[in-house]
């Protein structure tokens, strides 16, 4: 009993040193997820400003008169419309860094969750071992008091008896 004993307190300490691990890096997985939010967020407001530059551009030389052609020529507006493209492809790589995250996060967790309930079972079980452990422990006690007892009356009947007999023959030799 005392190595499934250990086994299960072992078991236990494996389960708990995971679990740590695991809490340990949702919370990694968090903190980047929330640094890449913020990053969309700046992101987002530089893209939307690039695409109002190139628009701004855009209109600007259209009053001056300008084709479509010169204006997607004018390095004013190929510097905000590479801008806003730059911004965009970033933004989708970071929400998609983002996606992944979350489903680590989400996956991570139902392993905590998973791990937890075998640690509950664990324990469950290495309490019912104790307890069985204390319940033989009670009744081995139990069973030498009782042994101890019969030992003590048996002994008791022994000298009993011997008296009985002692008294029994001397009584019949008086007579």
């Amino acid at each position: 009993m005392e190595q499934r004993e250990e086994a299960y307190k072992a078991a236990i300490r494996e389960y708990k040193s995971v679990i740590g691990e695991a809490i340990t890096l949702v919370k990694q997985k968090e903190g980047t997820v929330d640094t890449l939010t913020k990053d969309i967020e700046r992101l987002e407001l530089l893209k939307s400003n690039a695409l109002a530059k190139a628009e701004s551009v855009e209109t600007q030389l259209q009053q001056q008169g300008q084709t479509q052609e010169a204006i997607e020529r004018n390095p004013d507006y190929m510097k905000s419309i590479a801008g806003y493209n730059d911004f965009s492809s970033t933004l989708n790589k970071k929400n998609a860094r983002i996606s992944e995250l979350k489903a680590d996060i989400e996956r991570t967790q139902d392993d905590v969750d998973r791990y937890k309930l075998q640690l509950t079972a664990l324990s469950r079980e290495l309490d019912a071992e104790i307890e069985q452990k204390i319940e033989q422990k009670e009744r081995t006690d139990t069973l030498a008091a009782i042994d101890k007892r019969e030992q003590h009356l048996h002994n008791l009947l022994q000298r009993l008896y011997s008296t009985l007999s002692k008294g029994k023959g001397g009584g019949s030799r008086k007579a």
